[in-house]
């Protein structure tokens, strides 16, 4: 909470919180910390705006429909697959009726 939450949002008025802030907040904490621990965030955040909007103290809790983004992985080399490895080796596991398909896919491997 000290760390993440009030290092945020402490100095901001309750009512001045929206949900693009949050929202923006998650993705910038998400740069650097685990999933597991921007769920805890959120979680801390929406139960301090739950219990302000029980209080009356604001009309609406902005960490509604946050949401924590998945980082994805970035392509690599490895992912590649040479054309020589594909005519070779996957597309004549290709059945014959899908082979003309996937070559054309593969971007213009011999059909073979």
């Amino acid at each position: 909470m000290r760390n993440h939450v009030l290092a945020k949002w402490e100095s901001w008025p309750l009512a001045k919180i929206d949900h693009l802030s949050v929202q923006c907040w998650i993705i910038d904490l998400g740069a650097r910390l685990s999933p597991a621990t921007l769920v805890q965030c959120r979680q801390l955040m929406s139960d301090v705006l739950r219990s302000a909007l029980r209080n009356q103290l604001i009309a609406f809790n902005s960490c509604e429909g946050v949401r924590i983004l998945t980082r994805r992985t970035q392509d690599g080399d490895e992912q590649i697959i040479d054309r020589a490895v594909f005519r070779s080796s996957l597309l004549p596991v290709v059945p014959d009726r899908y082979r003309a398909l996937v070559a054309s896919a593969g971007e213009g491997a011999a059909v073979g």
